[in-house]
């Protein structure tokens, strides 16, 4: 594994109930404890109030001597111009030139590119040929991508941008390059229930392929709990898919890809962030976002427990780390 590799850790904004800014410093020293290096952040800056807000949170974790990502998830499906979003991200990175390493234009640009006009998938596939995109939408997705990076370029030249992607959805990757889109490193979304951890090392040798030189960030990572795992386990006769049950698999899957990633045989990687901190239950329990969590915490974020999957997690950073000085 390379030396300049990076962990990080996903933290969502104050409009989440599960992160109230009180926390802010809490959240700061536990990931501190888990050794990361970089904190995503998603928030879109609009006025004065909330670029204090976003300024005030990207300092933050850079005094406390983190990276700091900031995942601009803005609704990109709105119809607005290239210059619309060059302008708009432009203005973004004039105002945040310092306090961010690194930007990523947009959030899963690919899944939402595949939605059919009244929901669900346009035209079931992989994401690997333009069949499985709505063309309404991939033009959008180029047309905000590209004036998005052009924007935060145009306002702090020296940041990194990030565009990022899930699973086997590279055809928009392809689209977004042929359409003069320019963006410094992949960011890659993957999740359990997606392939084998194998398939991974096929998808960043696919990348590497594709886009020679240019390095790849897991920008969200980790296990999670779905249907096909959930009746699986139960036609092996447990009673239950239990907390104890969930938070095995989660750490077990963890282990699994740091290893995957300490192996050397994604060299392209540069990074990962894991998704998320703590875990959501305001959504619901059997909402998909709702325990991604390392730590188990109230509704509101307070009195926050590791899971098992946080140790292991700990422990295999710090015995990279020490291995990689």
């Amino acid at each position: 594994m390379r030396k300049d590799f990076i962990f990080g850790m996903n933290i969502h904004n104050k409009g989440y109930e599960a992160y109230p800014q009180k926390f802010e410093n809490e959240c700061s020293d536990i990931c501190k404890d888990l050794g990361m290096d970089i904190i995503r952040f998603n928030f879109n800056p609009t006025d004065d109030e909330t670029f204090e807000y976003a300024i005030h949170t990207a300092k933050h974790y850079k005094d406390n001597g983190f990276k700091f990502m900031l995942c601009m998830d803005y609704p990109w499906w709105e119809d607005r111009s290239e210059e619309w979003f060059y302008e708009y991200f432009k203005s973004v990175a004039e105002r945040m030139k310092g306090y961010v390493d690194y930007y990523q234009v947009f959030n899963e640009i690919d899944v939402t590119a595949m939605t059919g006009d009244n929901g669900g998938l346009y035209n079931h596939g992989d994401g690997l040929i333009i069949d499985n995109y709505n063309p309404k939408y991939i033009d959008k997705a180029v047309t905000a991508v590209k004036g998005a990076l052009r924007g935060v370029k145009a306002g702090d030249p020296d940041v990194i941008t990030c565009v990022n992607f899930s699973w086997w959805h590279t055809k928009i990757l392809e689209l977004l390059d042929e359409n003069g889109c320019k963006w410094d490193v992949t960011g890659c979304d993957w999740y359990s229930e997606m392939e084998e951890i194998s398939s991974v090392e096929h998808l960043m040798a696919w990348h590497e392929r594709r886009f020679p030189g240019r390095e790849v960030i897991f920008c969200e990572c980790n296990w999670r709990m779905n249907a096909t795992e959930h009746d699986l386990f139960l036609a092996k006769g447990a009673k239950a898919f239990g907390p104890e049950v969930r938070d095995a698999c989660q750490a077990v899957w963890i282990s699994d890809f740091i290893n995957l990633l300490k192996s050397g045989k994604c060299p392209n990687v540069i990074g990962c962030i894991f998704y998320e901190l703590v875990d959501q239950i305001a959504y619901g329990e059997n909402h998909g976002e709702a325990m991604y969590g390392f730590m188990r915490c109230k509704r509101d974020g307070a009195d926050k427990v590791p899971k098992p999957a946080y140790y292991v997690l700990k422990n295999k950073i710090a015995e990279i780390k020490k291995e990689i000085k």
